[in-house]
């Protein structure tokens, strides 16, 4: 159910009310198979493409959201406006699914498996401010825009893993999980704690035209607090992450003759990492940057606009397994580069007909994998 109301309070002042709510009483629930039989080969054959490593006794999903906000939006005299939008969330799921801890090398059909649960409850707030206006100074123009957002999230987490019967994946049997029977106790790995997270924002974003060449320049200032407190895979967790971050971004565009708009652009980003390595040290904020640069074409007359890009993402500080630890440490010691091509045609040969069309070219994974 989704709903939304304007309330025209002036003509320069606007108010909006709105609210989201979705309920997925029951959905369907995946996980993983082994490469071999699917990717790879495998002696016993190739698995089916319905193949499944579930349990129907051990298989649901289930989710409820409420998103409610409103936004008021007021414009002054002299080309400044201003931007006041909240919203608060309450959301819930809960999970019982299983996944594989490995083929057996004997036989290549028969599938090791692990019983969990999550049960999971989350409630936050955001609220963003902006204030955006036009200056002009001289032949430049500058389009400002001057904000500051916050983030308040609290979760509860609960999480139980047990033992459950191997399948056998080329004569599969769907209903061996008992559920009263699962010895969640045994495991070690119970889970019951919460996490409240505050985030701050502060941004400023300049906006110039100059004849036929228009430049974006931003920055942006992000302080991450995070506490977490409680039984994280069976032992004690009070962790706390403080991390801050300033990223920019910066960007041209050329107009030529001819409706040919080169142009190129740099930005940079940051996501909070929650969580320490096994030796308690808290993990960096992980990092990216992104580089693009293309060409824009306009045609006025057939109303056509079509964009040919290349771009490279590098991402750093991505957190992966610890080879000189437990199956659950972790370390940052990971990069993933994302980079290609993009051909984006936008055309309306009539007033009623509009054609839309894209392509993308995506290279991605570990920097040393990847050519060029």
């Amino acid at each position: 159910v989704s709903s939304s109301v304007d309330w025209d309070i002036a003509p320069s002042t606007l108010l909006n009310v709105n609210l989201y709510y979705q309920n997925d009483p029951e959905a369907g629930v995946y996980n993983s198979l082994p490469a071999a039989g699917t990717a790879l080969s495998n002696p016993n054959g190739a698995l089916p493409e319905d193949a499944f490593a579930g349990d129907r006794n051990w298989d649901h999903y289930e989710r409820e959201v409420l998103l409610a906000g409103y936004k008021f939006s007021h414009e002054f005299a002299g080309a400044w406006n201003f931007l006041h939008q909240a919203r608060y969330m309450l959301a819930d799921a809960y999970q019982e699914n299983t996944y594989n801890i490995g083929l057996s090398p004997l036989d290549e059909r028969t599938l090791g498996r692990r019983a969990y649960l999550t049960d999971e409850a989350s409630r936050g707030i955001t609220v963003d401010n902006q204030l955006g206006g036009l200056v002009s100074s001289g032949e430049v123009v500058h389009q400002l825009l001057l904000g500051v957002d916050y983030l308040r999230l609290d979760s509860e987490i609960k999480y139980e893993d047990a033992s459950a019967p191997p399948i056998d994946l080329f004569a599969p049997n769907h209903a061996q999980i008992v559920p009263v029977t699962l010895d969640f106790a045994a495991s070690g790995l119970s889970s019951d704690f919460g996490i409240d997270v505050q985030q701050l924002g502060v941004y400023v974003q300049d906006q110039l035209e100059w004849d036929a060449l228009v430049v974006v320049a931003g920055l942006r200032w992000d302080d991450y607090q995070s506490d977490e407190k409680g039984r994280k895979y069976g032992a004690a967790s009070n962790t706390k992450v403080d991390q801050e971050q300033v990223s920019g971004r910066l960007g041209a565009l050329f107009q030529l003759p001819g409706g040919i708009a080169p142009f190129a652009s740099y930005a940079e980003s940051f996501e909070p990492v929650p969580g320490t390595d096994r030796n308690l040290n808290p993990f960096e904020p992980a990092t990216a940057h992104q580089w693009e640069a293309g060409v824009k074409y306009r045609d006025e007359a057939s109303r056509t606009d079509m964009t040919v890009s290349a771009f490279r993402i590098t991402k750093e500080n991505v957190v992966t397994r610890d080879p000189s630890g437990g199956p659950l440490d972790q370390i940052q010691a990971g990069e993933v580069r994302s980079q290609g091509l993009e051909l984006e045609l936008t055309a309306q040969p009539t007033p009623a007909l509009s054609l839309h069309a894209s392509a993308t070219l995506l290279e991605a994974g570990h920097p040393d994998r990847l050519s060029g």
